[in-house]
């Protein structure tokens, strides 16, 4: 994978107002939101490395797709999309698009 600045992981929920990449220790819910909605950011901040990781290889897995002639011609303009869309995805993650 390509190097990134943002934290790898391992993220995981350390209470239910804390989260931790393993060096630092984050509050979650400092009053702006519920406590669920807190806590269901903190999953999602957690799954977060996880997911950057499988959507970078998902769009490397359609790439050699196409480069090696499994997908058929009439899917092209599907699969050519959502690699865009990954590659937007990807950019905002590294803080390259707003």
């Amino acid at each position: 994978m390509m190097n990134t600045k943002f934290t790898k992981g391992k993220w995981e929920i350390f209470t239910k107002k804390q989260i931790n990449d393993g060096a630092v220790r984050y509050r979650v819910n400092e009053g702006k939101m519920s406590l669920l909605e807190g806590i269901a950011n903190a999953h999602l901040i957690a799954a977060a490395p996880d997911m950057y990781k499988e959507l970078y290889e998902l769009r490397s897995s359609l790439l050699g797709m196409i480069d090696c002639g499994i997908v058929a011609e009439q899917h092209f303009d599907y699969i050519e999309r959502k690699m865009m869309s990954i590659d937007i995805v990807l950019a905002k993650a590294r803080g390259e698009q707003c």
